[in-house]
């Protein structure tokens, strides 16, 4: 069993004029907010014990969040510092799944592969990471953050 920690930290400015929210895990996308797209994949997995939504707490103050999941804000400037805090609130020996703020398409069949795959690799933590040019082979012209 895993436990899972959605980074959600993220902002995208010109979210804010066209759906009300500069966050995207708040978006609203066909009627639901992108986190909760992200929530029901990994409960629906069968795989995930607790569900943390690691965010900026002043910026969630009025979002409520499915009772699977539960909001931990966190005061930082970084994806590292706000994955470190959040899985200091995690059960020393746990392992940790984490996930982004802006995967909607995520299926829980996604995530199970995803963890049958991590069960190969010894590692406290798992977090996916998708090569860029096949992010932009798929996704065309869609701003994303890379690194190296």
């Amino acid at each position: 069993m895993y436990n899972a920690v959605i980074l959600a930290g993220g902002k995208t400015p010109w979210l804010q004029k066209a759906v009300g929210t500069n966050i995207r895990a708040l978006a609203p996308l066909g009627g639901r907010r992108m986190v909760e797209y992200i929530i029901d994949a990994l409960d629906q997995s069968g795989q995930i014990g607790r569900i943390i939504v690691a965010a900026d707490g002043s910026q969630w103050e009025a979002a409520v969040l499915p009772q699977r999941a539960e909001l931990v804000a966190v005061e930082s400037s970084s994806m590292p510092e706000t994955a470190a805090a959040a899985a200091a609130l995690l059960p020393e020996n746990s392992k940790i799944l984490f996930v982004c703020d802006d995967i909607p398409l995520l299926t829980s069949a996604a995530v199970q592969d995803f963890l049958k795959q991590a069960e190969a690799v010894e590692a406290d933590a798992y977090y996916p990471v998708i090569p860029e040019a096949d992010c932009v082979k798929a996704f065309p012209g869609a701003e994303r953050t890379y690194v190296t």
